[in-house]
């Protein structure tokens, strides 16, 4: 237990190093990465209202950024664990950097700490049964997130295809629901009419659709690192599927809903605006919870630390861009 201790506070210090100087070799204008009405609204009270630096939102960035593997960490530990183990944090920071997190934006950093949080719900609806509470919840941050990052819209099947196999519904908790989703849309409303705020919707949809004739970039450098990974995450799949059957029906449920985000994740590489080198960020929660239920299972521990080692060295690539 020390030696993971140790290991956390030496690592957080080389994390936070990597990070700066990402930072200071991003070339990408992060104010521009999204268009998202809320965001907007969001960046004029940041830097017209309270006259904030450009340098905040990297500070911002970070925090959310530890926030979220704090997060993965402690839902990984209480389905799986029961004492504490900082390799989930660990591994879900890597992998955030290999996904060029200094030059993503402020608005997709908030909208996967929003569906970290919609995960952790699902969960708890998977096993409660008075879930009126937990269905507002996740329907009310999927509305918020789509608000922050119209490109979140994707995810929206994921929550539902996961909240409808999960049990059945009545009336009242739909009703719930569809109040619990549509409340971020009645706010920014109200906002407009109030204010007399005008706003071109039609030059978000504009600017989504003419983006989506790019394809995503994946340069020479990063495809064999991407094809370790893949071969890593597939292995860590095929292993979940042979015990599938002799799991606990909460971990089943587990599984299940992280095979689902990978799948609308991947769709979502595809799909959103944010293509080179950024789109892919919210893949970094299905694989952590995946590749590292594997890591803590393996039997040869020399194939987990060479595997972190490779990833370690591939954040540091992508983030510094050296080759």
């Amino acid at each position: 237990r020390n030696n993971r201790l140790i290991a956390l506070f030496v690592f957080i210090p080389i994390h936070l190093i990597l990070y700066i100087l990402a930072c200071l070799n991003n070339k990408t204008d992060i104010l521009n990465i999204s268009f998202g009405p809320l965001l907007d609204l969001l960046y004029w009270i940041m830097f017209e209202g309270l006259s904030m630096e450009y340098w905040v939102i990297y500070v911002l960035q970070y925090g959310l950024l530890l926030y979220q593997a704090v997060l993965v960490n402690n839902i990984f530990k209480s389905q799986f664990i029961n004492q504490q183990h900082w390799m989930i944090f660990i591994v879900y920071l890597l992998l955030n950097m290999v996904f060029q997190t200094s030059s993503l934006g402020l608005g997709w950093h908030l909208s996967i700490t929003i569906l970290i949080y919609i995960v952790q719900i699902l969960i708890k609806i998977s096993q409660g049964k008075n879930v009126y509470k937990e269905l507002f919840d996740v329907c009310f941050l999927a509305g918020l997130a789509i608000f922050l990052v119209p490109s979140f819209i994707i995810f929206s099947p994921f929550v539902w295809i996961v909240l409808l196999r999960q049990r059945s519904y009545k009336i009242n908790e739909f009703a719930i629901a569809f109040i619990g989703l549509i409340i971020p849309s009645v706010w920014y409303l109200s906002y407009i009419y109030v204010f007399d705020v005008s706003i071109n919707m039609y030059a978000y949809i504009e600017n989504y659709i003419g983006e989506l004739s790019s394809l995503p970039f994946i340069g020479y450098d990063d495809f064999v690192f991407f094809a370790i990974l893949v071969y890593i995450a597939l292995s860590s799949i095929f292993n979940i599927q042979t015990n599938f059957s002799r799991s606990a029906v909460k971990n089943r449920n587990f599984f299940i809903l992280q095979f689902w985000l990978l799948l609308f994740s991947v769709l979502g590489f595809f799909l959103i605006t944010e293509k080179d080198k950024v789109g892919v960020m919210a893949l970094s929660i299905p694989l952590t919870f995946i590749i590292s239920f594997q890591l803590i299972n393996i039997k040869r521990v020399l194939v987990a630390d060479v595997f972190l080692t490779l990833l370690f060295l591939a954040s540091i690539e992508r983030q510094l861009n050296f080759l």
